[in-house]
C-alpha cells in the first residue's frame, strides 16, 4: 500500500507540473492509428498455375493494422504495427487444375475447397518523416518483425482431407502512410496507408483419412496492403 500511495503522490505532481506547463503548445511526437483495407496477393502468391510449385492460388483478401509511431527527429522516428491478414483461394482454379492432372470429366472436383491463408503479427522499424505543413505528414519505412501464419484447411465434400498448419515466420514490410490532421487541434487525423509484406513461412501438413501422410514446403508470401482509417496525435 505504501508503493501504490507513493506512486499516486508521484502521479499528481506530475499532474500539477503539467498543468502548470500547460499554455505552452507542445508539438505531440506520437501518433496512434487504427485502419484497415484490401490485401492484395502477388507474385507466386497470386499465381494459380499448377506446375509452379510456389503457386498460392491465393485472392484479395482484408487487411486490419493497429499502427504507432514516434519521431525522434525532425525527420526520423520508429514505427510498430500489429496487424492481421486473411486471403481467400481460387477454389475454382484449384478445382480445374486437379481435374485436368487426374483426367476426370469437369466438375469432378466441385467439392474440394481451401478455405484460406491467415495470419497475424508485429512489425517494428525505422522511419523516415516528413512534416508537409503542421497538419499533414507522411513517412517512409521499413519494418521486420514475427508472424503466426497458417496453411488452408481441406475438405472434399464436407469431409476434412487436411487440417491446417501454423508455423512462425520472419516477415519483412515496407510502407508508406500519409496522416491528414481534422478537427479544431487537428490531433485527430484521417491515414492514408500501403505497404508491402514479404514471408517465406516453412509448414508441415498431415493427413490420416487411411494412413499418415506428411507433407513438409516453403511458401512464398507477398501481398500489397491498401488501407485507410483514423489516429490520434498525442
Amino acid at each position: 500500500m505504501k508503493k501504490l500511495l507513493i506512486l499516486a503522490m508521484a502521479l499528481l505532481v506530475c499532474g500539477a507540473l503539467q498543468a502548470q506547463g500547460s499554455k505552452e503548445k507542445v508539438n505531440p511526437k506520437s501518433f496512434l492509428a487504427f485502419h484497415a483495407g484490401p490485401s492484395i496477393p502477388i507474385g507466386d502468391f497470386y499465381n494459380s498455375d499448377y506446375d509452379n510449385a510456389d503457386a498460392g492460388f491465393a485472392r484479395i483478401g482484408f487487411n486490419p493494422n493497429l499502427t504507432y509511431g514516434y519521431q525522434f527527429a525532425k525527420n526520423f522516428g520508429l514505427t510498430a504495427s500489429i496487424f492481421f491478414n486473411k486471403n481467400k483461394l481460387d477454389n475454382i482454379a484449384i478445382q480445374e487444375a486437379m481435374e485436368a492432372v487426374f483426367e476426370v470429366e469437369p466438375g469432378s472436383f466441385k467439392g474440394l475447397k481451401l478455405d484460406h491463408w491467415k495470419w497475424y503479427g508485429v512489425t517494428v522499424g525505422p522511419a523516415l518523416i516528413y512534416n508537409f505543413t503542421p497538419y499533414v505528414a507522411g513517412d517512409i519505412r521499413i519494418m521486420a518483425g514475427i508472424v503466426n501464419a497458417n496453411t488452408p484447411a481441406i475438405t472434399f465434400q464436407g469431409e476434412t482431407l487436411a487440417g491446417e498448419d501454423w508455423s512462425v515466420a520472419m516477415p519483412l514490410q515496407a510502407g508508406a502512410d500519409l496522416r491528414i490532421g481534422i478537427g479544431k487541434n487537428k490531433n485527430t487525423f484521417i491515414f492514408v496507408n500501403i505497404d508491402y509484406l514479404y514471408m517465406k513461412p516453412k509448414f508441415n501438413v498431415d493427413s490420416d483419412l487411411d494412413e499418415l501422410v506428411s507433407e513438409t514446403f516453403k511458401q512464398k508470401i507477398s501481398v500489397i496492403n491498401l488501407t485507410g482509417g483514423l489516429g490520434i496525435r498525442f
